[in-house]
């Protein structure tokens, strides 16, 4: 994470990590709200693919924004797993797997993304 963070600071033309902190900060907490509404939904076994794709589309969009690339990785299997659920390609389980995989990638970022942050003297708050 630390590597996409400082390629995303030299591609942004930003002079110093306290330019940017507030977008990751940001990026946490936008991506908390996410990932309580796509849990929620996840807890009906009849699942509305079409609303949890957008939520997931927004995780995934966010995540690719600022190069949180584990979670972008992720949130697009998934992505592309509820586009194709409405054929039956995948069951719901699979889907729920995909999901724990993204969620797991976003905690792990998440705890990086601080954990870089605090190195360079700034508190997160995930």
């Amino acid at each position: 994470m630390e590597e996409y963070i400082r390629l995303f600071i030299k591609n942004m033309g930003v002079d110093s990590v306290e330019d940017i902190k507030d977008l990751y900060q940001d990026y946490m907490y936008e991506c908390n709200q996410l990932v309580m509404e796509i849990d929620t939904a996840f807890k009906d076994q009849f699942l509305d693919h079409s609303y949890v794709e957008k939520i997931v589309h927004n995780l995934k969009g966010v995540s690719a924004n600022l190069y949180v690339h584990d979670v972008y990785e992720n949130a697009s299997k998934l992505d592309d797993a509820l586009l194709n659920g409405d054929s039956n390609s995948y069951t719901f389980q699979e889907i729920l797997n995909l999901w724990h995989q993204t969620h797991l990638a976003y905690n792990a970022s998440k705890n990086k993304i601080v954990h870089y942050f605090k190195q360079h003297g700034y508190t997160l708050t995930s």
